[in-house]
């Protein structure tokens, strides 16, 4: 298999600001910078993490628990099925949600990948490779009997803060329901549209509300329209 080649891009946006003191919890990775509670010493952690002043108070050894703040998840679904696309601009939004899922994961979210026909790989910062990430793309082949984007609606995603990127191609109206109806699921939702812009340039209901888009017939055209919005949000 021949891994496609990643443009650069700007990670999806997430709909919120990253904060490197984010919400946290004691199931994170400890380790990281954000606080999260204070709780004994046990033998082997950092003196320098002692806090004095509790400790002087309780009488017990206390030690700050910091733990790596919550990220946004980013969940890149590519479409897979037939019809938005001709085999060229299937080629093309292959190499789209694999520059997408890459700019991502070097940018240190963790990422989940899926495609319509039920592919799926989830990898966390520090414990997975993008060349795993890639390998999915690889793989990747339309067929007639994929469901397409109305697969998004039986994923049954939590409702965690993800922000969602789904590519296709140039799907019908009645299929784009699909995003609208997850919507309010995903704290942003973005869609990369692999058509000439050209082709329905009034299209109506081609944009579901409240999402962000950006159509393209070429993922070097979508790299420079994509990057050029992102950075004007």
């Amino acid at each position: 298999m021949v891994q496609p080649r990643p443009e650069f891009v700007l990670p999806p946006p997430t709909g919120r600001s990253r904060e490197t003191d984010g919400r946290t919890s004691a199931a994170a990775p400890s380790g990281g910078v954000a606080f999260h509670s204070l709780r004994e010493y046990v033998r082997g952690d950092d003196l320098r993490l002692v806090h004095w002043p509790s400790s002087a108070r309780t009488g017990t050894l206390m030690i700050r628990h910091n733990v790596v703040p919550h990220e946004p998840r980013m969940v890149i679904m590519l479409d897979t099925s037939e019809a938005p696309y001709t085999d060229d601009s299937f080629e093309e939004a292959v190499r789209v949600a694999a520059s997408l899922t890459v700019a991502a994961f070097d940018g240190g979210f963790p990422v989940e990948v899926r495609t319509t026909a039920g592919a799926h790989l989830a990898a966390e910062r520090g414990l997975s490779a993008r060349g795993e990430l890639l390998d999915l793309f690889a793989a990747a082949r339309r067929s007639e009997g994929d469901p397409g984007l109305p697969e998004l609606i039986r994923l049954g995603l939590a409702d965690d803060g993800a922000a969602l990127g789904i590519v296709t191609g140039m799907p019908a109206p009645v299929v784009l329901r699909a995003v609208t109806a997850v919507r309010r699921r995903f704290a942003m939702v973005s869609l990369a549209l692999l058509t000439d812009p050209a082709d329905a340039p009034g299209q109506p209901g081609l944009v579901p509300e409240g999402v962000f888009a950006v159509r393209a017939a070429t993922s070097g055209a979508f790299a420079t329209a994509w990057n050029r919005a992102v950075s004007a949000r």
